[in-house]
């Protein structure tokens, strides 16, 4: 199966380690990377939910599984193994996988697999009676644009704009417990 995604890959990471993961951008005392997870775990998501991981995932997940503490925009990255308790699947063959926070939960950020189709990258701005579809809010056309735009302007992906619906729903108090995605 053909990967949806191509991207400069090493020559992203490396800026994004550099710039958003050392000591000096980290939120904590250190560098935030953590150690990388093999293939086999990122296979074995793919299998258990049916989708294909973007290349630059599986390269960045590869480099560091998710991120040690959040960075200096409070941006978290989870470890594949915490992923799949961020991710749901419905019926219709959609697949959401909850990759990343920002503020510990006040918004996490999502890939939406459908159809085949290369996966967006949406913020979830909180939990409502609403569901995940109609709260979601599309922030990159893909996990490459994502990731650009996480090294470029971070601050567009903390301050992503609300749809009016969602922001009569969206608190900013939100508890510490895992964020969990209301069923589509």
């Amino acid at each position: 199966m053909k990967q949806p995604e191509e991207s400069d890959g090493p020559d992203t990471l490396a800026r994004l380690v550099a710039t958003r993961w050392s000591t000096a951008h980290a939120s904590g005392d250190g560098d935030i990377v953590r150690p990388g997870c093999d293939a086999v775990a990122l296979d074995a998501f793919e299998a258990k939910f049916g989708v294909l991981l973007p290349r630059m995932f599986r390269a960045l997940y590869a480099l560091s599984d998710g991120t040690a503490s959040p960075d200096a925009h409070l941006l978290s990255f989870y470890p594949i193994g915490v992923v799949p308790h961020y991710t749901e699947t419905d019926g219709s063959g959609r697949c959401w996988v909850g990759f990343a926070d920002y503020a510990s939960s006040r918004s996490l950020f999502l890939m939406r697999f459908a159809d085949g189709v290369p996966p967006e990258v949406l913020a979830d701005l909180g939990s409502s009676t609403r569901t995940l579809e109609e709260r979601a809010v599309p922030v990159a056309d893909s996990f490459d644009a994502f990731l650009q735009t996480y090294l470029q302007e971070p601050e567009h992906l903390v301050h992503v704009p609300q749809a009016p619906a969602v922001a009569a729903a969206f608190t900013l108090v939100r508890s510490r417990a895992p964020h969990r995605l209301s069923p589509l």
